[in-house]
């Protein structure tokens, strides 16, 4: 990706005799596509379904970047909720959107999502991962659509105010922007408010970083810091619950979910 476009490119494929199959030259935004004639008449179905998928790859790439920019995130964001939907209980698989909601801006963060998760029956693990998810999807749509984002109303102000005050911790904590890499790794891992893929993605951008590298940090950060929390919060929940050091009446509640 060059300049919020695709680089120019051409694509040719080797076409067994009787297939054809479209020749794409694509920019950004437009697509010419031009049937390259072969002559004969025998056909090989295992080498035409394989231009077929080739082609359709073409197509897609050759789309304008900003529908593949959101193309991307909704569909991966599709795929987690359909995983959830037929993995969770109904009453559960709601409360996991509320929370899911509540931790992409602030004021939640993993400190506060997850042990809630936890509370309401949702295993101390599948919280972690569903955590991971999240700041995978918004780091993509973020990352992909950085400038969007901020026209978008309501969230737009938002980000805005995230930006001043993300800029104003890397401003005091200087140490953050000498780590690089690992500065968004620890921005990610350390339970503050919101999500750590719009905040992550922000910090990186102030720093400059590639959007790969700011993805991998936040990968590296979300499965590092949602796992530990899950797992202390398992463990404190569980020592609470034996030793009968809550209430009666919130007892029942959560130990019973635990």
């Amino acid at each position: 990706m060059h300049g919020g476009k695709f680089s120019g490119l051409v694509c040719r494929n080797t076409l067994p005799p009787a297939c054809t199959a479209p020749r794409i030259i694509h920019g950004f935004g437009a697509a010419v596509v031009r049937n390259d004639e072969h002559e004969g008449t025998s056909r090989n179905s295992a080498g035409c379904t394989t231009v077929g998928i080739i082609n359709r790859l073409q197509v897609f790439f050759a789309m304008p970047y900003r529908v593949v920019a959101l193309l991307i995130p909704v569909g991966v964001l599709s795929i987690h909720l359909a995983v959830m939907a037929a993995t969770l209980p109904h009453n559960l698989f709601l409360a996991m959107l509320g929370l899911m909601v509540a931790y992409i801006l602030p004021p939640a963060g993993k400190e506060t999502v997850i042990p809630i998760g936890i509370v309401l029956g949702i295993p101390w693990w599948y919280m972690a991962l569903s955590v991971v998810m999240i700041d995978i999807e918004t780091a993509l749509f973020m990352g992909l659509n950085f400038d969007l984002a901020f026209k978008i109303p309501y969230l737009g102000p938002l980000l805005a105010d995230l930006t001043s005050r993300t800029q104003q911790v890397i401003e005091r904590h200087r140490w953050i922007a000498g780590l690089y890499f690992f500065g968004i790794v620890l921005m990610v891992m350390v339970p503050v408010l919101g999500s750590g893929g719009v905040r992550g993605t922000i910090a990186g951008k102030l720093l400059g970083m590639d959007n790969v590298l700011i993805f991998l940090a936040i990968l590296v950060g979300a499965v590092i810091g949602s796992f530990a929390i899950a797992l202390g919060s398992e463990a404190i929940i569980s020592l609470l619950c034996s030793n009968g050091s809550l209430p009666p009446d919130i007892s029942a509640i959560i130990c019973s979910q635990v």
